[in-house]
Protein backbone atom coordinates (compact mmCIF):
# COMPACT_ATOMS: atom_id res chain seq x y z
CA UNK A 1 0.00 0.00 0.00
CA UNK A 2 1.49 3.33 -1.09
CA UNK A 3 1.02 6.53 0.87
CA UNK A 4 1.23 9.82 -0.97
CA UNK A 5 1.35 13.03 1.06
CA UNK A 6 0.60 16.48 -0.28
CA UNK A 7 0.70 19.83 1.47
CA UNK A 8 -1.80 22.61 0.99
CA UNK A 9 -0.95 26.12 2.22
CA UNK A 10 -3.10 27.60 4.96
CA UNK A 11 -2.06 31.17 5.69
CA UNK A 12 1.56 32.16 5.35
CA UNK A 13 3.01 29.95 8.06
CA UNK A 14 0.91 26.79 7.90
CA UNK A 15 0.40 23.78 5.68
CA UNK A 16 -2.27 21.14 5.87
CA UNK A 17 -0.91 17.67 5.12
CA UNK A 18 -3.18 15.19 3.37
CA UNK A 19 -2.59 11.54 2.55
CA UNK A 20 -3.73 9.38 -0.37
CA UNK A 21 -3.64 5.58 -0.19
CA UNK A 22 -3.53 3.27 -3.22
CA UNK A 23 -1.81 0.16 -4.57
CA UNK A 24 -0.38 1.64 -7.76
CA UNK A 25 2.44 4.13 -8.33
CA UNK A 26 4.05 6.11 -5.50
CA UNK A 27 2.52 9.27 -6.97
CA UNK A 28 -0.85 10.89 -6.45
CA UNK A 29 -3.60 9.60 -8.72
CA UNK A 30 -7.08 10.69 -9.63
CA UNK A 31 -9.99 8.63 -8.38
CA UNK A 32 -8.60 8.29 -4.86
CA UNK A 33 -9.64 10.45 -1.93
CA UNK A 34 -7.23 12.39 0.24
CA UNK A 35 -7.55 12.23 4.01
CA UNK A 36 -6.39 14.81 6.52
CA UNK A 37 -3.06 13.78 8.09
CA UNK A 38 -1.62 16.70 10.09
CA UNK A 39 -1.02 20.43 10.42
CA UNK A 40 2.52 21.77 9.92
CA UNK A 41 3.66 25.04 11.47
CA UNK A 42 6.63 26.63 9.69
CA UNK A 43 7.34 28.98 12.61
CA UNK A 44 8.25 26.32 15.15
CA UNK A 45 8.78 23.41 12.74
CA UNK A 46 6.32 21.21 14.61
CA UNK A 47 3.53 18.98 13.35
CA UNK A 48 0.21 19.31 15.17
CA UNK A 49 -2.84 17.09 15.38
CA UNK A 50 -1.06 14.27 13.55
CA UNK A 51 -2.86 10.98 13.10
CA UNK A 52 -1.35 7.64 14.07
CA UNK A 53 -0.62 6.72 10.43
CA UNK A 54 1.40 9.90 9.93
CA UNK A 55 3.40 9.31 13.11
CA UNK A 56 4.16 5.73 12.08
CA UNK A 57 5.26 6.88 8.61
CA UNK A 58 7.39 9.75 9.95
CA UNK A 59 8.45 8.72 13.47
CA UNK A 60 11.25 11.29 13.41
CA UNK A 61 8.85 14.20 12.87
CA UNK A 62 8.78 16.65 15.79
CA UNK A 63 5.22 16.99 17.02
CA UNK A 64 3.56 19.65 19.13
CA UNK A 65 1.16 19.01 22.02
CA UNK A 66 -2.15 17.34 21.27
CA UNK A 67 -4.97 19.73 20.44
CA UNK A 68 -7.01 18.60 23.46
CA UNK A 69 -4.13 19.38 25.83
CA UNK A 70 -3.41 22.62 24.01
CA UNK A 71 -7.05 23.64 24.35
CA UNK A 72 -6.92 23.06 28.10
CA UNK A 73 -3.71 25.07 28.43
CA UNK A 74 -5.14 27.95 26.40
CA UNK A 75 -8.36 28.07 28.43
CA UNK A 76 -6.37 28.10 31.67
CA UNK A 77 -4.33 31.04 30.38
CA UNK A 78 -7.46 32.90 29.26
CA UNK A 79 -9.10 32.24 32.63
CA UNK A 80 -6.06 33.59 34.47
CA UNK A 81 -6.10 36.74 32.33
CA UNK A 82 -9.83 37.22 32.97
CA UNK A 83 -9.25 36.91 36.69
CA UNK A 84 -6.67 39.67 36.30
CA UNK A 85 -9.33 41.80 34.59
CA UNK A 86 -11.71 41.18 37.50
CA UNK A 87 -9.06 42.20 40.04
CA UNK A 88 -8.03 45.27 38.05
CA UNK A 89 -11.61 46.41 37.51
CA UNK A 90 -12.92 45.58 40.98
CA UNK A 91 -13.88 49.22 41.73
CA UNK A 92 -16.03 49.26 38.57
CA UNK A 93 -17.77 45.96 39.35
CA UNK A 94 -20.71 47.63 41.01
CA UNK A 95 -24.00 45.76 41.35
CA UNK A 96 -25.62 49.03 40.29
CA UNK A 97 -24.36 48.32 36.79
CA UNK A 98 -26.09 44.94 36.63
CA UNK A 99 -29.26 44.76 34.56
CA UNK A 100 -32.65 44.20 36.16
CA UNK A 101 -32.68 40.73 34.64
CA UNK A 102 -29.32 39.95 36.23
CA UNK A 103 -30.46 41.20 39.64
CA UNK A 104 -33.63 39.11 39.37
CA UNK A 105 -31.56 36.02 38.54
CA UNK A 106 -29.38 36.67 41.58
CA UNK A 107 -32.43 36.97 43.84
CA UNK A 108 -33.82 33.70 42.43
CA UNK A 109 -30.46 32.08 43.09
CA UNK A 110 -30.57 33.23 46.72
CA UNK A 111 -34.09 31.87 47.15
CA UNK A 112 -33.87 28.54 45.38
CA UNK A 113 -30.25 27.42 44.93
CA UNK A 114 -27.85 29.14 47.34
CA UNK A 115 -28.59 26.94 50.36
CA UNK A 116 -28.20 23.79 48.25
CA UNK A 117 -24.84 24.97 46.92
CA UNK A 118 -23.61 25.87 50.40
CA UNK A 119 -24.47 22.40 51.67
CA UNK A 120 -23.00 20.68 48.62
CA UNK A 121 -19.69 22.54 48.81
CA UNK A 122 -19.57 22.12 52.58
CA UNK A 123 -19.70 18.36 52.11
CA UNK A 124 -17.36 18.06 49.14
CA UNK A 125 -15.28 21.23 49.20
CA UNK A 126 -15.65 24.54 47.38
CA UNK A 127 -12.87 23.55 45.00
CA UNK A 128 -15.30 21.09 43.40
CA UNK A 129 -17.24 24.04 42.02
CA UNK A 130 -14.37 25.28 39.87
CA UNK A 131 -15.19 23.08 36.88
CA UNK A 132 -18.84 24.09 37.03
CA UNK A 133 -17.93 27.77 36.96
CA UNK A 134 -15.41 27.56 34.13
CA UNK A 135 -18.20 28.05 31.61
CA UNK A 136 -18.05 31.77 32.36
CA UNK A 137 -14.41 31.87 31.31
CA UNK A 138 -13.74 29.06 28.87
CA UNK A 139 -13.60 29.72 25.16
CA UNK A 140 -14.48 27.07 22.60
CA UNK A 141 -12.01 27.70 19.87
CA UNK A 142 -12.30 27.07 16.17
CA UNK A 143 -9.69 26.07 13.64
CA UNK A 144 -8.89 29.74 13.05
CA UNK A 145 -8.39 30.23 16.79
CA UNK A 146 -5.85 27.41 16.78
CA UNK A 147 -3.87 29.04 13.99
CA UNK A 148 -4.08 32.45 15.68
CA UNK A 149 -2.72 30.95 18.88
CA UNK A 150 0.13 29.13 17.16
CA UNK A 151 1.12 32.34 15.36
CA UNK A 152 1.01 34.58 18.44
CA UNK A 153 0.15 32.84 21.72
CA UNK A 154 0.35 35.87 24.04
CA UNK A 155 -1.50 38.14 21.63
CA UNK A 156 -4.24 35.57 21.09
CA UNK A 157 -4.80 35.08 24.82
CA UNK A 158 -4.95 38.84 25.42
CA UNK A 159 -7.36 39.50 22.54
CA UNK A 160 -9.62 36.58 23.45
CA UNK A 161 -9.71 37.49 27.14
CA UNK A 162 -10.64 41.08 26.27
CA UNK A 163 -13.38 39.83 23.94
CA UNK A 164 -14.86 37.52 26.60
CA UNK A 165 -14.58 40.25 29.24
CA UNK A 166 -16.48 42.78 27.15
CA UNK A 167 -19.15 40.22 26.25
CA UNK A 168 -19.59 38.45 29.61
CA UNK A 169 -18.77 41.17 32.12
CA UNK A 170 -22.17 40.95 33.82
CA UNK A 171 -22.15 37.14 33.89
CA UNK A 172 -18.67 37.16 35.43
CA UNK A 173 -19.74 39.73 38.02
CA UNK A 174 -22.79 37.67 39.00
CA UNK A 175 -20.61 34.59 39.17
CA UNK A 176 -18.26 36.39 41.55
CA UNK A 177 -21.21 37.50 43.67
CA UNK A 178 -22.53 33.95 43.92
CA UNK A 179 -19.09 32.75 44.99
CA UNK A 180 -19.00 35.41 47.71
CA UNK A 181 -22.43 34.32 48.98
CA UNK A 182 -21.35 30.67 49.02
CA UNK A 183 -18.12 31.43 50.90
CA UNK A 184 -20.00 33.52 53.44
CA UNK A 185 -22.52 30.73 53.94
CA UNK A 186 -19.75 28.16 54.33
CA UNK A 187 -18.09 30.22 57.05
CA UNK A 188 -21.36 30.37 58.98
CA UNK A 189 -21.98 26.66 58.53
CA UNK A 190 -18.47 25.79 59.72
CA UNK A 191 -19.23 27.68 62.94
CA UNK A 192 -22.42 25.66 63.53
CA UNK A 193 -20.73 22.70 65.20
CA UNK A 194 -24.06 21.04 66.06
CA UNK A 195 -25.27 21.01 62.45
CA UNK A 196 -26.04 17.46 61.18
CA UNK A 197 -24.04 18.37 58.08
CA UNK A 198 -20.85 18.15 60.14
CA UNK A 199 -21.72 14.51 60.84
CA UNK A 200 -22.54 13.85 57.22
CA UNK A 201 -19.18 15.27 56.14
CA UNK A 202 -17.33 13.11 58.66
CA UNK A 203 -19.15 10.07 57.28
CA UNK A 204 -18.18 11.02 53.71
CA UNK A 205 -14.53 11.36 54.68
CA UNK A 206 -14.64 8.07 56.61
CA UNK A 207 -15.97 6.17 53.59
CA UNK A 208 -13.97 7.98 50.93
CA UNK A 209 -11.34 5.27 50.42
CA UNK A 210 -13.37 2.27 51.52
CA UNK A 211 -13.83 -0.59 49.01
CA UNK A 212 -17.07 -1.63 50.73
CA UNK A 213 -20.19 -2.36 48.72
CA UNK A 214 -22.31 -3.18 51.77
CA UNK A 215 -22.01 -1.64 55.23
CA UNK A 216 -23.31 -2.37 58.71
CA UNK A 217 -24.93 0.80 60.00
CA UNK A 218 -26.16 1.44 63.53
CA UNK A 219 -28.62 4.26 64.10
CA UNK A 220 -30.03 5.79 67.27
CA UNK A 221 -33.49 7.09 66.45
CA UNK A 222 -36.47 7.90 68.65
CA UNK A 223 -34.63 6.36 71.60
CA UNK A 224 -34.17 3.04 69.73
CA UNK A 225 -30.86 1.62 68.51
CA UNK A 226 -30.99 -0.53 65.37
CA UNK A 227 -28.25 -2.11 63.24
CA UNK A 228 -28.79 -3.06 59.61
CA UNK A 229 -26.98 -3.66 56.34
CA UNK A 230 -27.20 -1.15 53.52
CA UNK A 231 -25.49 -0.28 50.24
CA UNK A 232 -22.33 1.77 50.72
CA UNK A 233 -23.17 4.04 47.78
CA UNK A 234 -26.41 5.11 49.46
CA UNK A 235 -24.56 6.21 52.60
CA UNK A 236 -21.74 7.85 50.65
CA UNK A 237 -24.17 9.84 48.51
CA UNK A 238 -26.12 10.89 51.57
CA UNK A 239 -29.41 9.40 50.36
CA UNK A 240 -29.87 7.19 53.46
CA UNK A 241 -32.74 5.29 51.88
CA UNK A 242 -34.38 2.31 53.55
CA UNK A 243 -34.78 0.87 50.05
CA UNK A 244 -31.01 0.28 50.00
CA UNK A 245 -31.42 -2.25 52.82
CA UNK A 246 -32.13 -5.97 52.32
CA UNK A 247 -35.89 -6.62 52.28
CA UNK A 248 -35.98 -8.32 55.68
CA UNK A 249 -34.15 -5.48 57.39
CA UNK A 250 -36.24 -2.86 55.61
CA UNK A 251 -39.38 -4.47 57.08
CA UNK A 252 -37.77 -4.49 60.52
CA UNK A 253 -36.91 -0.80 60.10
CA UNK A 254 -40.54 -0.02 59.20
CA UNK A 255 -41.81 -2.06 62.15
CA UNK A 256 -39.61 -0.06 64.52
CA UNK A 257 -39.99 3.43 63.12
CA UNK A 258 -43.03 3.38 60.83
CA UNK A 259 -43.56 2.81 57.10
CA UNK A 260 -43.02 6.45 56.21
CA UNK A 261 -39.93 6.83 58.39
CA UNK A 262 -36.43 7.50 57.11
CA UNK A 263 -33.07 8.11 58.73
CA UNK A 264 -30.37 10.74 58.36
CA UNK A 265 -26.70 11.33 59.11
CA UNK A 266 -27.63 12.68 62.54
CA UNK A 267 -29.11 9.27 63.45
CA UNK A 268 -25.99 7.26 62.55
CA UNK A 269 -23.84 6.32 65.54
CA UNK A 270 -21.68 3.58 63.99
CA UNK A 271 -20.58 2.23 60.60
CA UNK A 272 -18.55 -0.95 60.21
CA UNK A 273 -17.22 -3.00 57.32
CA UNK A 274 -16.10 -6.60 57.84
CA UNK A 275 -15.85 -6.00 61.57
CA UNK A 276 -13.73 -2.87 61.19
CA UNK A 277 -15.11 0.40 62.54
CA UNK A 278 -15.20 3.15 59.92
CA UNK A 279 -17.19 5.73 61.84
CA UNK A 280 -18.60 6.19 65.34
CA UNK A 281 -20.34 9.01 67.16
CA UNK A 282 -22.46 9.73 70.18
CA UNK A 283 -26.22 9.90 69.77
CA UNK A 284 -27.04 13.26 68.23
CA UNK A 285 -28.38 15.94 70.55
CA UNK A 286 -28.92 19.32 68.93
CA UNK A 287 -27.81 22.22 71.04
CA UNK A 288 -30.66 24.15 72.53
CA UNK A 289 -30.48 27.91 72.18
CA UNK A 290 -29.48 29.67 75.35
CA UNK A 291 -32.32 31.40 77.13
CA UNK A 292 -31.83 35.11 77.37
CA UNK A 293 -33.14 37.02 80.31
CA UNK A 294 -35.75 39.56 79.30
CA UNK A 295 -34.54 43.11 79.43
CA UNK A 296 -35.92 45.26 82.20
CA UNK A 297 -38.29 47.91 80.94
CA UNK A 298 -36.72 51.32 80.71
CA UNK A 299 -38.51 54.43 81.82
CA UNK A 300 -38.20 57.26 79.38
CA UNK A 301 -38.99 60.73 80.65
Amino acid sequence: MNKVYIKIPKRENFFYLFCQWHNKSPEAESGHDFEYAALYNKQDGLVYNAGLDFQETFPEAATGPKISRLSKTVNESIRTRLEDFVAQNQPDLSMRKVSEKGLAELEDYKKYQLEKDIQRYFLKGLGNSEDENQRYYDHEWTEEDLLDYLEDADGYIERTAEKIWSKRREAILLHQKRRELIKSGLEKLEAQADSPLHRQRKILYALRNSPAKMLNVTIHKDGVEYTFKTEATAVYRGTYSKFSMPIKEMYQFEALFGRSASYAAADIVKITYRGKSLYSAEAYKPQEPEEQEPESPKLTL
